[in-house]
């Protein structure tokens, strides 16, 4: 499984592209402290002359059109189009999309279950229809009927072209069942007052404000300020310095090795002819997938990264697997499914589950000690030997937030699927999720037993607990609150634009 990790870290990167090139010149801005500043941003420094810029740039825009707004969240979009389409003037048109199959896969595409639009709004088109009508080409809504959306869009020429939007069907498959599992049909477009700053790459704007309010990303500030054409075209809104972010270390040293190595590039080594098919560089296959990849949804992306991965193999008592020295004992996992025990399970559910880990053993022990090296190697990354010093609460809120961020990864996920044998169901997480708990706790064992446990029997005492049951009731409360912002987005969105009872 990919573990996110930068390209050039790869020890076959130097050897597959012998030479790297930095572009330096700028085509989009002419301004010199304008550049300097995006610059600045981009790499994470924030110098007196940067800051002060970014601090002028919160003026109001100069009388015009309304200018686009850049968001670093979806959420934040979805919110600010609604509010804008229903202060403008006119009738509303509501498109409901046509879903078929499992309904729940359908969250991640592109296109929304409800399009919401007026006339002379803005919108944007989520799916290449042409060569020139492609992903991410802005415009305006001229009419609308039931077939079709007629939009003026806007090229990068400026040149206005009118096209009819029809209904497109979008489709989840599953590489598990060998099908299309679920599906949606629904106009390609998306209200476009606001959009996010990733969609936002590559685009040339002359009205635009930034909402820095919410970045979350090194480099993120840096490209939506860098969509601008000029200074008096942009307004950056809710800027604070903890916006600007530093990428990791390694980086600012791959790109100053870069740039020290390219004035020494003589190309001598690609003036070739390639005369047999063999020869040809691979690149030129690589170019055709690029376009036939395009159009897959991130699950489907998901599911392909699964089964290019070595985890999705079953495994039977025949083969010989290499797994981690056995540091859990498999009858203290199936203890947990015990029908004596006060599990949260109906007692038939328990027995399942026992005789499920019992016939599926080999498969288990390499789960179970798998994740216990994870999440024993997760610990000692992040708290570091906590029986020689001192362990802030923060640092075990930390903990417990990367425990949290591993079980939502595609690396667990792969794991859970490794039991199942086919795409895990919500019984089946909940196995998992069981036998996650009991593996933490051994690895938190293993670590703090030297640690009091006082606050477990006097937790209404004050000053009583330990560093670490601070952590953890940190981290519960952050959780709460994450869970309490979601189900209030979720239904934000859902009544969104219900119009009150009179």
């Amino acid at each position: 499984m990919d573990s996110g990790e930068y390209c050039f870290k790869s020890p076959v990167f130097d050897k597959i592209f012998c030479h790297k090139i930095i572009l330096k010149e700028v085509m989009r801005q002419n301004q010199d402290d304008f550049i300097q500043a995006i610059n600045d941003v981009s790499r994470g420094d924030i110098p007196e002359n940067t800051l002060n810029l970014i601090k002028r740039l919160s003026c109001h825009l100069p009388p015009g059109e309304d200018p686009i707004r850049l968001c670093a969240r979806n959420f934040d979009c979805y919110i600010y189009n609604a509010c804008k389409l229903m202060d403008m003037d006119g009738e509303e048109f509501d498109f409901c999309a046509l879903d078929e199959g499992d309904v729940s896969k359908l969250e991640r595409t592109p296109v929304p279950q409800h399009l919401h639009i007026k006339l002379g709004c803005p919108v944007m088109l989520l799916k290449n229809l042409s060569e020139h009508f492609v992903n991410g080409l802005r415009g305006i809504v001229t009419s609308a009927s039931k077939e079709s959306i007629t939009v003026n869009f806007t090229d990068i020429n400026s040149k206005i072209s009118q096209l009819q939007v029809k209904r497109e069907t979008f489709t989840v498959y599953s590489s598990i069942d060998s099908k299309v599992i679920a599906s949606r049909r629904q106009f390609p477009l998306c209200l476009a007052f606001s959009i996010t700053i990733h969609k936002a790459q590559g685009l040339t704007l002359d009205r635009v404000e930034v909402d820095a309010s919410c970045i979350f990303a090194p480099g993120q500030l840096g490209v939506a300020i860098g969509s601008a054409r000029e200074k008096k075209g942009l307004r950056i809104i809710g800027f604070n310095e903890s916006s600007i972010m530093r990428h990791e270390p390694g980086l600012y040293k791959y790109y100053d090795h870069t740039q020290s190595k390219f004035d020494d590039i003589n190309f001598l080594c690609c003036k070739q002819n390639f005369n047999t098919v063999n020869d040809i560089p691979c690149i030129s296959v690589i170019e055709p997938l690029h376009e036939e990849l395009s159009d897959f949804s991130d699950g489907e992306i998901d599911e392909m990264e699964f089964l290019l991965s070595n985890e999705h193999i079953e495994l039977d008592e025949t083969e010989t697997i290499l797994v981690e020295e056995k540091i859990i004992d498999i009858s203290e996992i199936t203890d947990i499914f015990s029908i004596e025990t006060e599990a949260p399970f109906e007692l038939s559910v328990c027995a399942y589950y026992k005789e499920l880990l019992k016939t599926q053993r080999i498969d288990t022990e390499y789960f179970v000690n798998k994740l216990y090296t994870i999440i024993n190697d997760l610990f000692t990354k992040t708290c570091g030997d906590v029986t020689k010093k001192f362990t802030e609460p923060k640092i075990w809120t930390k903990y417990y937030t990367e425990l949290y961020k591993f079980s939502t990864c595609n690396e667990y996920i792969s794991l859970v699927k490794l039991i199942s044998h086919c795409e895990p169901t919500g019984q089946d997480f909940e196995m998992c999720s069981k036998i996650y708990d009991k593996v933490t706790s051994v690895v938190l064992q293993k670590h703090t037993e030297h640690l009091l446990s006082s606050h477990d029997v006097n937790y209404n005492k004050k000053n009583t607990m330990s560093d670490s049951g601070k952590g953890k009731l940190r981290y519960i409360f952050g959780r709460c609150i994450a869970k309490s912002r979601f189900h209030n987005m979720k239904h934000a969105k859902t009544n969104m634009y219900k119009k009150k009872e009179p």
